[in-house]
């Protein structure tokens, strides 16, 4: 066997060879600041995670050190709850480490999609982390950056990932005060000023998890990194919400001073008979489903006959949100899948069988609809689809249909007409919505059961949900936090929302950003409804009656459109690119932005062309532009779309807005639908009805359009 084989090598563009030592690599997982992860199989087809450090850094002689030191780390640890090294290649033009591969979500994806821990699984999630410190410790090593996103949740319990920054028990901190690699809120007061950190700091952050997970928020709140450290060194951790039981052994891990922190030994003792207080939450729904899901789409990729020369390259990996998470620190892979786009699982994570895709669809041939129902009120929120059902606006209320077969499975007369300017919320297995008279109502997804409601927020329109809270705005213009567990107001801020009108909301990274009509972004701490930050995009014109667009989401930064298209960081608002639109030739702001599989869609601003561009998320760089006929006039004064498009697979549903003549709406232009991938256009969904705005939801390889009072369910490819 020669070297090239032995080692792998690179493609001219910095690529790994298909061979990495004894594993062949299938699909690329992600990447991080170190280099990237692929799901690889070995010989024997067993699979394995396999992370390659970058071309550049492997130049850099401190950073293959800091490898080095990661593949030892991870070699020394060996027992229950920790992720097993599998082997690795520190020689040869490609650097690499071989770890197993763990299908589940981190702790901090399955809190905020399957909703906080209760007591007996806070227990049992601590019982099990606890004995895998006794195993890191047991190795003379102190992991030093125990957090949610290190913690992969499996069928047979907890893992716990990456050695970046773990060191020998006896040795010196990594780096000087104010700069060690470990994530604020979670690293103790010794390792944020620079001290030694001994096993007891692991015992610290054990008790921030354990906080995270039993409340969704970090116990010494968000910021700056610096105020969350300071909170850390100087105040008590906030504990609301943790189960009274629990509190004072999660604050007594969390003490100032490390010696007066229980040692990982006591801990199984302390937080009790774990599985005599309820079932194992890893092995009990929703999580469970969830993870057995993973596991499902692991196997169909493996088991896949992949013809191509090598990995996927970077613009056809999926969005990390949906595919991968990378360990801050550049540690070992939080790995899971998602859903192919080429191929798909079989079922989606509700349950729901994915549409048969379409062979390579024609251009001009416009396909049948998968199925349509007809019923649906022509003025009120977009379709949303949620668990197995895709609900509308029906008959003054709700009304749900299963996304397979189009059966309507229930309706809601609901309060009143739901509130037609705020969307629909999914949290989990219900649906949220505001209907008159302040009310915000729960719905059980599957029976259309009214699980809560609460008039104590005073809702008049929703803006987010997130893992804990809903987020709605009131009467009165002030943003308002409900507990998805408690139904009770959390927060209610003391600013308010100026402009009138609609507005358009997002959150990510603890922060929820409310943009108005006029271009103006606020953005509130979750954890306590302070602003964090603020910045004006500039006002939307004329897009639909004045109103705030709704701001995509992607990893930690806000995608937002208005008279500049920008991405910004979530947590303090740095500006990370943006475009401006041209003021002389292009009377319209940029339209509502999406993002999917790391590219960004957005109607661009101009006089004379009516164009969807699509642009790399990271950059802003342009990948193709499409024109797909908007709605325009030289005055700039139709009607254009404020729903963003939507992807699905390689499809892509564009809205594209009515013709507006001297006041009055005339012809709607329908959707087109695009290639994703390339931007070309194949055909355009319309039909006869007078009505004015298409309204988009998608899940399970079909997306839902309602028109008029008709809902169809489209094919995608």
């Amino acid at each position: 066997m020669g070297e090239r084989e032995r080692h792998g090598a690179r493609d001219r563009h910095g690529e790994p060879d298909r061979r990495i030592g004894p594993y062949t690599l299938v699909a690329r997982l992600g990447e991080g600041g170190m280099g990237a992860v692929y799901l690889a199989r070995d010989a024997r087809r067993r699979p394995a995670a396999v992370k390659v450090l970058r071309a550049e850094l492997a130049r850099d002689q401190g950073m293959v050190r800091r490898f080095r030191r990661e593949a030892d780390a991870a070699a020394a640890v060996r027992g229950r709850g920790v992720a097993r090294l599998l082997g690795h290649g520190l020689d040869g033009p490609v650097l690499w480490i071989a770890a197993e591969f763990l299908a589940g979500p981190t702790l901090h994806q399955a809190v905020q999609v399957c909703g906080t821990f209760d007591e007996g699984g806070a227990r049992a999630l601590g019982t099990e982390l606890a004995c895998a410190l006794m195993v890191i410790h047991g190795a003379a090593l102190v992991h030093r950056d125990l957090k949610p996103s290190n913690i992969v949740l499996t069928r047979d319990g907890p893992r716990v990932i990456d050695f970046g920054i773990a060191r020998p028990e006896y040795g010196l901190t990594l780096t000087d005060p104010g700069t060690a690699p470990a994530t604020p809120g979670y690293a103790p007061p010794e390792q944020v000023t620079g001290r030694r950190s001994g096993p007891a700091a692991d015992v610290f952050a054990l008790g921030a998890v354990l906080a995270f997970a039993c409340t969704g928020r970090a116990p010494f709140g968000s910021g700056h990194p610096a105020a969350v450290n300071f909170r850390v060194v100087h105040e008590s951790p906030d504990l609301a919400g943790v189960p009274p039981a629990l509190g004072p052994l999660l604050r007594d891990c969390m003490a100032k001073d490390p010696a007066a922190r229980p040692r990982p030994a006591d801990l199984p003792a302390l937080l009790g008979a774990a599985g005599r207080r309820g079932e194992l939450p890893w092995r009990s729904p929703p999580l469970s489903g969830e993870i057995e899901r993973l596991g499902r789409e692991a196997e169909e990729r493996l088991a896949e006959r992949d013809t191509e020369s090598r990995p996927p390259r970077r613009r056809t990996v999926l969005a990390a949100s949906g595919s991968a998470v990378l360990a801050a620190g550049g540690g070992v892979l939080a790995w899971w899948l998602a859903r192919d786009r080429r191929t798909g699982p079989r079922v989606s994570d509700s349950g729901v069988p994915y549409a048969k895709p379409l062979a390579r669809p024609e251009p001009g041939a416009v396909p049948d609809p998968l199925w349509f129902a007809d019923g649906i009120a022509p003025d009120g929120p977009d379709p949303l689809a949620v668990d197995r059902v895709v609900v509308a606006p029906a008959g003054g209320g709700l009304a749900a249909w299963r996304q397979d077969t189009g059966v309507r499975m229930w309706s809601w007369p609901g309060h009143g007409a739901p509130d037609r300017h705020g969307p629909l919320l999914a949290a989990g297995r219900h649906l949220l919505v505001v209907t008159r008279g302040g009310r915000l109502t729960a719905l059980d997804a599957r029976s259309g059961e009214v699980a809560w409601d609460t008039t104590e927020a005073d809702a008049a329109q929703a803006l987010a949900v997130d893992g804990t809270h809903a987020y709605v705005l009131d009467r009165r213009r002030a943003v308002v936090a409900v507990e998805r567990e408690g139904h009770r107001v959390r927060w209610r801020s003391r600013e308010g929302i100026t402009s009138d009108g609609p507005a358009g909301a997002a959150v990510a990274d603890g922060r929820l950003l409310v943009c108005d009509r006029d271009g103006k972004g606020v953005a509130f701490d979750t954890a306590t409804g302070d602003v964090a930050w603020r910045r004006d995009f500039g006002p939307v014109k004329p897009y639909d009656a004045a109103r705030g667009l709704r701001p995509a989401v992607h990893e930690d930064r806000f995608c937002v459109g208005g008279d500049r298209i920008a991405v910004v960081r979530a947590r303090d608002g740095g500006l990370r690119w943006a475009k401006d639109r041209d003021t002389t030739f292009a009377p319209r702001s940029w339209g509502a932005p999406a993002v999917a599989e790391g590219h960004l869609y957005v109607p661009r601003p101009a006089l004379s062309t009516r164009e969807l561009i699509c642009l790399d998320v990271a950059d802003g760089s342009q990948v193709w532009a499409s024109d797909v006929g908007y709605a325009d006039d030289v005055f700039g004064a139709d009607l254009l779309p404020v729903q963003a498009v939507v992807r699905e697979g390689d499809a892509l549903y564009v809205p594209l807005g009515a013709e507006r003549r001297y006041g009055k709406l005339g012809h709607d232009r329908g959707v087109a639908v695009l290639d994703a991938v390339t931007g070309a256009e194949l055909w355009v969904l319309s039909d006869d009805s007078t009505q004015v705005g298409w309204r988009l939801a998608a899940a399970a390889g079909r997306v839902f359009v309602t028109r008029g009072e008709r809902l169809r369910a489209m094919p995608t490819w």
